[in-house]
Order: C-alpha cells, then structure tokens, then sequence
C-alpha cells in the first residue's frame, strides 16, 4: 500500500474511500510478474463521487514504489470537463486520453486496463489500453479498446507492480471492487462473456416481518426482520415513520419503555442493489405494547462502600430518570439523615451508586 490506508474489506468487497495525499496505490507487490506488460481487470460499483479535477479512483499498471515519484499508468473514472468518462493518468507527470462513458453511481462496471509499451498486436503505437462496460451481465465486453494512450518515447515507459488506485485528496471518491484479476505478458487471454458473474442477484424482500412485542414497563424491546436477496443489505429502523439514529442492523433493541412508549410503531427499510438497481422495501409496523410494572422494583440491598458511598441494588432495572435523583432515596439511623449528593445508575441498570457526606 503507497499513500493514505483508505482500502477495508467487508461483506466480500474491497471498499476504497477518500484518501489524504496522492497518489495512493494498493499493489499487488510480488516479484515474479513481468513488471512492463500487465493488465488488470476489476469489477468496480461507484458509490459516492464528485465532480472536477480531484475525484478519481480505479486501476493502475507499473507502480514502481521505490521511484521518486512512485507512479505509474492509471485509468481513473473522472467527472470534469467532457462529463463523466475514464481518463489515462501517467502519475504525476501528464493526463492521458478520455473516452466519455456516462457511468451511474450505485452501478457494477467491468474496468479493464493493459499497459504495453508499442504494443505489436494493437498497431505498434500505442501503450495504455483501457476500456468499461456494464457488469450486470447484460453486455459483452467490447472487442476494441475504447481509449488508448500513446505516451512513450515522449516519457519514459513505466515498470513494477499493478493494482488499485484510489483518488486525490479534495474531492470525494468512494468505490467498491469485489472482482480483481491481475494478468502479466505470456499469461492467457482472459474475455468476460456476457453470462460472467450472473451473481444470482435478486432484489431484497422481506421473508419474517417485523413482529408485535408486549413487555413490561422498565423492559427493553427488540423488533428483527429476515430479509433474502443478494447482499450487502442495508436496514434503517424506524419509530413512528422516523429514521432511529445508529438502528441500522436486522435488529432493534430499544432502550428500557415507559408506558409513554405504549403504543409506538416500529419498521424497517431495507436496501440493495441487484442487476445495477436499486430495491428498497419497508417493513410492516409492529406495534410496542408496554405493561406497568406490577410491583414496582424493590429495594434487595444496600451495602457501605468507603466513608462516603452506598450501594443500593434493586430487584429489577430502574430508569436513569429515577435512579439518578438524589431525592429518591432516604438514610437514616435513630433519626438523623445522612445527606445524599449523588446518585449514579450503573450499567447493569440494577445498582446505584450514592455519594453521601462523611459517614460515622
């Protein structure tokens, strides 16, 4: 990895995010492939990207790291100037060729790049090959190359390992790979039919819905749903019709009711994208019934922690509201009161903590 640490993998894809510096590579760095003719093809969704001349991201050739400066030749997705399409970048010495490709953001594209210097098979001229077509399975890999760049003898020709390449610091870049073959001179010939990576994909439906929950007051709930179709799946919870900040999982656990919360309706929006759409769901509501707690808590123990502390424990889970008020609470011994500054709830949602004045 050269540069800023902007590639994490999850949910079986190598995520790329907008990255400090430039340029940033993630190279496949074992010796062994010839380090001049290489080609890589990647299977690429853009997720989130701006426009001008800083967003890029995409896929490299020839990054020497022990160069100064450590480039190499990339095809970056770009959208300035002509509008969106994949340009040539000869790193941090010269912009190369654009071919105009109106990709869409939350889509699968192929991206094929092969650096070749005069490559004999293609004319004898050129040396950076590049190409995009839908990933969906839809289309057949075009047989000519759409974009082409001839940048040797005016530069030098670039040698060393091949990668990933994700953009400059000022612009917003965020993309998926979950498909990466890196290829050198004498390896086969590799084409993608237009069957390739089918990927199953289907549209996320709801297979369990969101069930009612009946509990007692101070009890928390937890609402589920099962969903099929191809991943990753996203989930946003909601209450009453409005989005729950950080319930984004198949489940929802909430904090401890209160009969106030009688009554609230809970669903989910489920997401994802499937053939280079997106399918988004709602969930039936299930409806939170809360109960009184009948008995109340009850005081089980109250043990003397140091000079100044008490510890009460209570029979079941009491809210902060209540257990955190000083007020609630009352010491005393042949009459005289001990003053309680403070009270303090602790995790297990059972004990409390009470700072009290100096104890005899």
């Amino acid at each position: 990895m050269l540069g800023a640490n902007v590639y994490s993998v999850g949910n079986g894809v190598l995520r790329l995010t907008t990255p400090t510096g430039d340029p940033n590579h993630l190279l496949y760095a074992v010796p062994g492939y010839d380090s001049s003719i290489q080609e890589v093809l990647a299977r690429i969704r853009i997720l989130n990207f701006g426009t001008g001349d800083a967003p890029r991201g995409g896929i490299a050739t020839c990054v020497d790291p022990a160069a100064s400066p450590a480039g190499g030749i990339d095809l970056h997705i770009r959208d300035e100037n002509l509008g969106r399409h994949i340009e040539f970048l000869d790193d941090l010495r010269a912009w190369g060729t654009e071919y105009q490709y109106l990709w869409q953001t939350n889509t699968w594209y192929w991206l094929r790049l092969r650096h070749e210097p005069n490559a004999a098979t293609q004319g004898g001229v050129n040396d950076a090959f590049g190409k995009i077509w839908p990933a969906d399975g839809s289309t057949a890999e075009p047989a000519a190359w759409q974009d082409v760049y001839d940048y040797t003898p005016g530069l030098s020709a670039r040698t060393g390992y091949a990668g990933i390449v994700a953009g400059s610091s000022s612009g917003t870049s965020e993309l998926e790979i979950d498909y990466i073959l890196i290829k050198a001179a004498g390896l086969p010939s590799v084409t993608v039919a237009p069957a390739a990576f089918p990927l199953a994909q289907t549209a996320v439906a709801i297979v369990t819905q969101p069930q009612g929950q009946s509990v007692s007051q101070c009890q928390p709930a937890t609402f589920s749903v099962l969903c099929s179709g191809t991943a990753p799946i996203t989930y946003q919870w909601q209450r009453n019709g409005t989005a729950i900040p950080g319930a984004t999982n198949s489940s929802y656990t909430t904090p401890l009711v209160q009969l106030a919360d009688n009554g609230a309706l809970f669903r989910v929006v489920v997401a994802n994208v499937a053939s280079n759409t997106t399918h988004t769901v709602i969930s039936s509501n299930a409806s939170l019934t809360v109960t009184p707690n009948v008995p109340p808590p009850r005081l089980v123990a109250a043990a003397n922690n140091g000079l100044n502390q008490v510890i009460v424990t209570f029979s079941e889970p009491v809210t902060v509201a209540s257990a955190n008020t000083p007020g609630n609470y009352a010491i005393t011994n042949l009459g005289v009161s001990l003053a309680i500054l403070k009270a303090t709830l602790a995790d297990n949602q059972t004990n409390v903590t009470l700072v009290t004045t100096g104890q005899i």
